[in-house]
C-alpha cells in the first residue's frame, strides 16, 4: 500500500503536521478526550481514530461493583451457577473490515426495522430467532476468527486422540436426551448427569472428548469420542447390515422396515461379547440418569477422517444459539488423561500475511515503549489488560505514514526506539526507507530514498518492479 499521497514530499515529511497532534501524559490513567489506552493520552483526532465511540464508557460500565457476586471461576457446566444473559444482538453495529494498515470501519444495519427476532452480532452476523425459547438461527455471515480456531483445536486434538489410543480401543458414543427434559434444554444439565455416570458406572470408559451439537429445535444432541479398556474390533464388524438397519430403523411414527430385525441380528452378532455388554449398561446408565438414547459404534475409519468428520459437527452446531447456553462448554476434554494425548488449544494465532502484520505492529509498538516485543505482561502493565483491544483500531486502520508518526511520539515519550524500516524494494535491493527515532530526529522527515531514486516517477505510478514493503 502506498502511504497517502499528500504530504509525500516536502514538508509532509517532517514532524510537524499530523504528528503534532499527539500529545501525552504518562500517569497511568485514563482522562477526558484520551485515547482509552492506559498511559497514552491523544489528542481529540486521534482519540476519535484509537477507539470506537463510548469504548471507555462501556468498559467502565462492564465492570461488576461487587466482586463478590461473581460465579464460580469454574462454573461453565456448573448447574448452580448465576442466571446467564441472552446474547447481544444489535440492530445496528460497527467493526473493522480489511487487513492492517487498511481496514475502514463499516457500519451495517437490520434491513428490516419492524423485524423484532433478528439481530447483528459484533462481527455483523445476522442472527434470527426461529422459536420463542431464545433459539437463534444464523442467516448471513460465516465463522469468526475465535471458532475457526476452536475448529482446527479440536480437529487436531480429535486426530490425537485416536492416534494415542488406536483405532481398536476408541469408538464413538450418542447421546439424544428427550426433547423437553432437563437434559435436553441445559448442556450444563447433561454435562452433570455424564460426570455422576461416569463415576459411579462406565467404568470402561478410559478418556472422553465431548462436542456439543445445537439442533433447530433448542434440544442438545452430544457426540463423545470414548477410549474403552477393551477391543471393539471394529474390522469385524458388519457394517453393512447396520447402515440397512439405520435406514429402516421406526422413526418419527415410521414403521420399521422388513429387513430390519434382520439386520440389527447380525450386526449385534457381529459386535464382540464385551460392546454387546455396555450396550445394556448404557440402556440402564441412560435410563437412571436421564441421558436419554445413547449409541456406540467402534470407528470405521481412521483417525484423520473420523477429525474431519467431528469437526463438521461443531461447525454446523455453530449455527445455532441459545440464549439459556451462553457460556457452555461447545468442547470438552477428559481432565485426567487429556494432557497425555491433546494437541493444541485454542490460543494460537495463525500463520498469515495478516497474522504477520499484526504482530509486526505489535512488536513495533512494544519496542517505542521499551518492552521486549514478546512481552505482552509488559504491554498489559502499561495499557492495561485490554490493550490489545483498545490499540486495535489503531494497529488496523492507520496507514504506515500515520503509523510512524505515532511510533515516534510514543518511543520519545517512553524512551524506546523506532527500527529503520523497508519502504519501497526493487527485489532484495531497498531504494527506500522509513526513517529510525534517531534519523528522524535528526532530519525531521519521516522517510528517505537512495541517492538518486527518482521520486516523481515513483509519485507518477511508473513503478515497474517496485513493491510496497510496509
Amino acid at each position: 500500500m502506498i502511504p497517502e499521497e499528500n504530504g509525500l514530499l516536502g514538508a509532509g515529511n517532517t514532524a510537524g503536521g499530523q504528528g503534532a497532534q499527539f500529545r501525552a501524559e504518562n500517569t497511568g490513567e485514563n482522562g477526558g478526550g484520551s485515547s482509552g489506552v492506559k498511559g497514552l493520552h491523544l489528542s481529540e483526532n486521534w482519540a476519535a481514530r484509537g477507539q470506537p465511540a463510548g469504548a471507555a464508557a462501556r468498559s467502565a460500565a462492564a465492570q461488576p461493583a461487587d466482586p463478590a457476586a461473581l460465579p464460580c471461576r469454574n462454573s461453565n457446566n456448573c448447574p448452580n451457577r448465576a442466571p446467564g444473559k441472552a446474547y447481544k444482538l444489535r440492530r445496528v453495529v460497527e467493526y473493522l473490515r480489511g487487513s492492517v494498515g487498511q481496514a475502514q470501519r463499516v457500519t451495517d444495519h437490520v434491513a428490516d426495522e419492524n423485524a423484532a427476532n433478528e439481530g447483528l452480532d459484533r462481527d455483523g452476523r445476522l442472527w434470527r430467532k426461529i422459536d420463542e425459547t431464545g433459539t437463534w438461527e444464523k442467516i448471513l455471515g460465516g465463522v469468526t476468527s475465535a471458532e475457526a480456531k476452536r475448529a482446527f483445536a479440536l480437529r487436531s486434538n480429535v486426530e490425537a486422540f485416536f492416534e494415542h489410543y488406536g483405532r481398536d480401543v476408541c469408538g464413538f458414543l450418542t447421546f439424544s436426551p428427550e426433547k423437553g427434559g432437563p437434559a435436553a434444554s441445559d448442556p450444563k444439565e447433561l454435562a452433570k448427569r455424564f460426570h455422576d455416570a461416569r463415576k459411579h458406572a462406565l467404568r470402561w470408559v478410559r478418556s472422553y472428548f465431548r462436542v456439543l451439537e445445537p439442533r433447530a429445535d433448542g434440544s442438545a444432541h452430544h457426540h463423545l469420542g470414548v477410549a474403552t479398556t477393551f477391543s471393539l474390533e471394529p474390522d469385524k464388524f458388519d457394517w453393512i447390515s447396520l447402515a440397512v438397519a439405520q435406514d429402516q430403523a421406526p422413526r418419527r411414527g415410521r414403521p420399521p422396515g422388513p429387513q430390519f430385525y434382520e439386520m440389527r441380528r447380525r450386526y449385534s452378532e457381529s459386535a464382540p461379547e464385551r460392546l454387546r455388554a455396555c450396550w445394556v449398561e448404557l440402556r440402564e446408565v441412560c435410563r437412571r440418569y436421564g441421558l436419554g438414547r445413547s449409541e456406540l459404534l467402534p470407528l470405521r475409519k481412521g483417525p484423520g477422517a473420523v477429525a474431519h468428520y467431528v469437526g463438521a459437527y461443531l461447525k454446523g452446531g455453530l449455527c445455532y444459539r441459545q440464549d439459556e447456553w451462553k457460556g457452555s462448554r461447545r468442547v470438552e476434554y477428559d481432565r485426567v488423561e487429556s494432557p497425555l494425548w491433546k494437541r493444541a488449544a485454542s490460543a494460537f494465532g495463525w500463520v498469515s500475511p495478516g497474522a504477520r502484520a499484526w504482530r509486526q505492529r505489535v512488536s513495533e509498538l512494544a519496542a517505542a515503549v521499551l518492552v521486549a516485543p514478546d512481552d505482552f505482561a509488559g504491554l498489559k502493565r502499561l495499557f492495561g489488560r485490554r490493550w490489545a483491544y483498545l490499540w486495535r483500531p489503531v494497529i488496523m486502520c492507520e496507514p504506515e505514514r500515520r503509523w510512524r508518526e505515532m511510533l515516534h511520539w510514543v518511543a520519545t515519550e517512553h524512551g524506546g526506539d523506532v527500527a529503520r524500516k523497508p519502504m519501497l524494494c526493487a527485489g532484495s535491493e531497498v531504494l527506500a526507507w522509513w526513517h529510525s527515532l534517531s534519523e528522524f530526529k535528526e532530519t525531521g522527515a519521516l522517510f528517505a530514498g537512495r541517492e538518486g531514486f527518482d521520486w516523481n516517477a515513483f509519485v507518477g505510478g511508473r513503478t515497474n518492479g517496485l513493491e510496497m514493503r510496509l
